[in-house]
């Protein structure tokens, strides 16, 4: 399950957090031009969270990724 979350910095661009046992890896999925049935998923960051810092990570509806993956695959956002 991953969370969507809007860049701060005002950009639009889009990230998802997948929060993984003890560790958080932050991503995004675009759909190159001219393409089928093609992602490119880009790892942002991905590092170990504490329980201290659980409250940190965003907050939102989680989706299944399968899910993302699929509607970012018919060109749909999330």
């Amino acid at each position: 399950m991953a969370v969507p979350h809007n860049s701060k910095n005002g950009g639009g661009q889009r990230y998802f957090c997948l929060d993984l046992h003890d560790y958080a890896i932050f991503f995004s999925i675009s759909k190159p031009a001219d393409t089928s049935n093609q992602l490119k998923l880009r790892v942002i960051s991905a590092y170990e969270v504490d329980n201290w810092g659980r409250h940190s990570l965003p907050k939102g509806k989680p989706f299944n990724v399968r899910y993302i993956l699929q509607k970012r695959n018919e060109g749909k956002f999330v």
